[in-house]
């Protein structure tokens, strides 16, 4: 049965971290008991993507799907011949991303897709993305900068719908510390990418259900130097975290990834010791669940590869700029070469 004869189909292709591929759907328009082909070329030899497909019902109601394929020697994909490895459906189904279009995660769950609006074609927009998504979610935590930041929602969202149920946290500074608390004591936390921070915790005491974990300072004030007026530098005030065993957030118990990034420029902390000293008691404790990383020339705000970098920013808290460290060239380059780690498989 047809509930509506004059459905459109429209291709919308984005390619995100592939040059010179070609996603095609055709035909681009059609009636919804037509059969559409969806083929992918010149992708790498062997290369893993995701394919999704977005619908919106016109209420604010989203449906997706996302399938699995892997490019066969020429670089391309042909959905009347590939079979999906997984995801939405598996197997050759040349309509998957149109049969198996499911509820998306804002949508509840037991809604199914029905243009409600006759006139207006139903239009499907299709992503291929680099590898294996959707990826889990992803907790953002920056440091003392006195108030709470999203800037980087859109970066993180940019690889398609979350899956659930577990759940990745990124840590700057401060946010170091308490992303080895939430990979610690939060068990949907599966992994923590933690930068140029502490494994102490720091300026506030932390209560975990019936117990308390003291606070150190996250750094030495007497040791803080003003190397120009109004600018400050903490390079060489971090605490020493041995000397706060109180404080040692117990990483050892954690069921989950480690990647700590260490940015050897970075004029804010000096934490690379600091996370070799991690890594020896995960070590001791018999476990391989960590890696870390050290950059030459990265400063303490550690961002993507062309984001624009400061080598100082004011601070809400200290009421004057902070020294931060980064030199421009070299932080990209090696952000550009710094492995996939954003892909865990959690």
């Amino acid at each position: 049965m047809i509930m509506y004869t004059n459905t459109v189909i429209i291709a919308d292709a984005i390619i995100i971290s592939y040059q010179g591929n070609i996603l095609t759907v055709s035909p681009e328009k059609c009636l919804q008991d037509e059969k559409v082909l969806v083929k992918m070329q010149n992708l790498s030899p062997g290369s893993d993507v995701t394919l999704t497909s977005h619908v919106d019902d016109g209420l604010s109601n989203i449906f997706f799907t996302y399938s699995h394929f892997r490019a066969n020697e020429q670089g391309n994909i042909d959905l009347s011949k590939d079979g999906s490895m997984g995801g939405s459906f598996r197997g050759v189904f040349q309509m998957g991303p149109i049969g198996c279009l499911k509820a998306g995660p804002e949508t509840y769950k037991y809604y199914r897709y029905i243009n409600q609006n006759v006139p207006v074609p139903m239009t499907v927009k299709f992503t291929v993305l680099k590898g294996d998504g959707p990826f889990p979610g992803v907790v953002d935590i920056m440091g003392v900068s006195g108030t709470l930041f999203d800037f980087r929602a859109a970066q993180l969202a940019a690889r398609g719908f979350v899956k659930k149920p577990n759940v990745a946290v990124i840590g700057l500074s401060k946010g170091c510390d308490l992303a080895f608390s939430m990979a610690t004591f939060i068990p949907e936390v599966k992994a923590a990418i933690c930068i140029n921070g502490l494994s102490v915790n720091c300026l506030k005491p932390m209560r975990v259900k019936d117990k308390v974990i003291p606070m150190a300072p996250e750094s030495d004030p007497s040791k803080i130097t003003e190397p120009e007026p109004g600018l400050l530098s903490t390079e060489n005030a971090m605490i020493d975290p041995t000397a706060w065993p109180e404080c040692q957030i117990p990483i050892e118990t954690a069921d989950a990834h480690f990647l700590m990034i260490s940015c050897l420029d970075d004029k804010a902390a000096k934490t690379d010791e600091e996370f070799e000293r991690v890594g020896s008691i995960l070590k001791n404790h018999g476990k391989d669940n960590y890696e870390i990383l050290k950059y030459e020339g990265g400063g303490h705000l550690l961002e993507s590869p062309y984001s624009p970098y400061a080598s100082a920013s004011y601070s809400r808290v200290a009421k004057k700029a902070l020294h931060l460290g980064r030199e421009t060239l070299i932080s990209t380059s090696k952000l550009q070469k710094m492995p996939g780690k954003d892909r865990w498989n959690l």
